[in-house]
């Protein structure tokens, strides 16, 4: 243990970019050491896209080695570095701790006394990690009562009592937890809403119903059928729709083209949808809803091939696009050949850990996400 905390007291004097490598899991954590005890650490966290966001506390014997030096951590500084440029890192990590001498305790208390949502590492009996989303109610030298919340159906916040030997991190203070924060009080049974997807018999109509009201709802699209979009549609004819994407935070996340034969289910009520739509309302009337370095507002044209003219944008402005195809796998990546002729694309992956050059029928592409801002960071790191 006393080499593992030398080198994360390296890490934090050095401000070294570090890989947190946990025992019996494949969560990977990023980040800046903050600080460090004789058993604890707090690790200022950030995410794929290199934004920072939010921290976590850990238990040391639960990390199983810390990577300062890898390609992965080269490729995090420059995407850092493009977010610094642009301004788009969420709030820095606040730590008003009177001392190290019990790190684990003292932040506990602190999140505690903040009622901040917190997201508690638990370990079961099985080694393996369970994750409770909630807040500390109370907490003492032997436990902690917890008021465990559920995103996706408020009948199942409940309390429940943690050891404080089975709790071994806490990730707390990201964007998408203090906005959750303040809505404890929507994230209750009476106010829980049962799933109602609409129909999609004739998806064309109720699509184009969807275009004229701006209801936002979740798309569950068939390719991902384990993934979903809060979305609004912003544009629709009789084969393609595009939605505007809301993330996590009920930020612009972005858009979605989609052929109508993608379309798996349509859900216009629904818990979580509750939640994202009354944190989207928050942040439009507070101006937070947009994201400055892309466009939220974009124009588009129902009455021709909505996806011809995305791809021909996105291969003159060499944008990078995310693309779902028939057959094969998805691929994220910059468009470096258009065949009219042929009616193909040539697509060259972005992602540094895969080489990937692939020519693409158009006709057999059902889905495409583009203008959203993993894609933006990914730009801007290509053009360094």
């Amino acid at each position: 243990m006393t080499k593992l905390r030398d080198e994360l007291m390296t890490a934090s004097k050095r401000r070294l970019l570090v890989n947190i490598y946990q025992l019996n899991t494949e969560v990977v954590y990023t980040g800046y050491v903050r600080r460090v005890s004789h058993a604890d650490f707090i690790l200022e966290t950030y995410n794929e896209q290199g934004i920072r966001d939010g921290g976590v506390l850990l238990r040391q014997s639960n990390v199983d080695f810390v990577e300062t030096d890898s390609f992965d951590l080269d490729y995090m500084k420059r995407l850092i570095r493009i977010n610094d440029h642009y301004n788009l890192h969420h709030e820095a990590l606040q730590l008003k701790l009177a001392g190290d001498s019990n790190l684990f305790m003292s932040t506990l208390r602190l999140l505690w006394q903040r009622q901040a949502v917190v997201q508690l590492i638990v370990k079961s009996d099985d080694d393996k990690k369970r994750y409770h989303e909630g807040v500390i109610v109370q907490i003492d030298d032997e436990k902690l009562e917890f008021d465990q919340i559920n995103k996706f159906n408020f009948t199942k916040r409940q309390f429940e009592t943690i050891a404080l030997n089975d709790v071994i991190g806490a990730e707390f203070a990201g964007k998408e937890m203090k906005l959750v924060a303040q809505e404890l009080d929507l994230m209750v049974p009476d106010k829980h809403q049962t799933s109602q997807p609409l129909s999609i018999v004739d998806s064309v109509a109720t699509i184009k119903q969807l275009a004229q009201t701006k209801q936002w709802a979740i798309f569950q699209l068939a390719n991902e059928k384990q993934f979903f979009y809060i979305g609004q549609v912003v544009v629709a004819n009789d084969a393609e729709a595009v939605i505007r994407v809301a993330d996590a935070n009920g930020q612009f996340g972005g858009y979605v083209w989609f052929r109508y034969i993608e379309v798996h289910k349509i859900i216009n009520v629904d818990d979580y949808l509750q939640l994202i739509t009354t944190i989207i309302q928050k942040n439009q009337m507070t101006n937070q809803f947009d994201v400055a370095v892309l466009n939220g507002e974009r124009d588009f044209d129902a009455g021709d091939n909505i996806m011809f003219h995305i791809l021909e944008q996105a291969y003159y402005f060499k944008r990078v696009i995310h693309i779902s195809a028939l057959n094969q796998a998805d691929i994220s990546g910059i468009i470096t050949e258009f065949d009219h002729q042929n009616y193909t694309i040539t697509v060259k992956a972005t992602d540094e850990d895969i080489v990937d050059t692939r020519v693409i029928m158009i006709e057999q592409i059902v889905e495409m996400a583009f203008e959203y801002v993993k894609a933006f960071i990914e730009e801007k790191r290509l053009k360094a």
